[in-house]
């Protein structure tokens, strides 16, 4: 692919099937069939109605994914993305909105904006900053949460889990909401969870926990209320 093979969308316009260097939508633009793309930038609007592969995608204005989405490097986010399929991505960063509709699969994450995913969000390395609303099960080897704002999580699962603030400035209460939250080494703050379990858990300020389940050591902050802890070492 090389730049005779890009294209530019200033008013409207259709991408048809085929292979390009570079996508760029600074107007409206609609996609009927699949595509594949070393850069995807969308500035504009923009409706995918089948598959697309792209190496690296970022969204300014709007962008719509019917079919599975696939960005093989970086999707940067400053504006709006709805998928209605699963995504696959390698590194996602969100400052602006995502909703996935059904499972996001990724490598690496960086959130400093709003995601919603109404399935599982699973992958490798997961950051957030921002506001998380994930309706199912967020699998990662580490998560480290600096809440900004009510995010609510059904089930969280890892290895290395932190859920703390961090000195980032925000209006109102901030928090996380969870049903369950397991994992090896599980730290965590301005928390409300149903039933934590773990190795080794250290439960810090501002949290509100049901039961703990723990097979190492557990340290319980004076200013957190823990229902229930029991202890399941042999």
């Amino acid at each position: 692919m090389n730049d005779i093979n890009s294209i530019k969308i200033i008013g409207n316009g259709i991408i048809t099937n085929g292979e390009y260097e570079k996508v760029s939508i600074l107007g409206e633009a609609i996609a009927l069939d699949s595509f594949k793309c070393n850069y995807l930038k969308v500035v504009g609007n923009c409706i995918l109605k089948d598959e697309v592969i792209a190496r690296r995608v970022k969204i300014l204005g709007e962008m719509l994914c019917e079919e599975r989405g696939i960005t093989e490097s970086e999707l940067e986010i400053l504006g709006e993305l709805r998928a209605l399929k699963d995504y696959k991505v390698n590194k996602i960063k969100v400052l602006g909105e995502a909703r996935f509709e059904e499972n996001l699969f990724f490598e690496e994450t960086d959130i400093l904006g709003k995601l919603e995913v109404y399935k599982d969000c699973e992958g490798n390395l997961f950051n957030s900053r921002g506001k998380l609303k994930i309706n199912g099960l967020l699998s990662a080897e580490n998560i480290d949460i600096n809440p900004n704002g009510i995010s609510t999580i059904s089930e969280i699962g890892g290895s290395k889990i932190i859920i703390r603030r961090k000195g980032l400035f925000s209006f109102g209460e901030s928090k996380v909401i969870s049903n369950t939250i397991e994992g090896d080494y599980i730290e965590l703050e301005n928390t409300e969870c149903e039933i934590v379990r773990g190795h080794n858990i250290r439960i810090l300020a501002n949290c509100r926990i049901g039961k703990v389940e723990y097979t190492g050591t557990l340290s319980v902050d004076n200013r957190s209320i823990v229902g229930e802890e029991k202890c399941l070492k042999n």
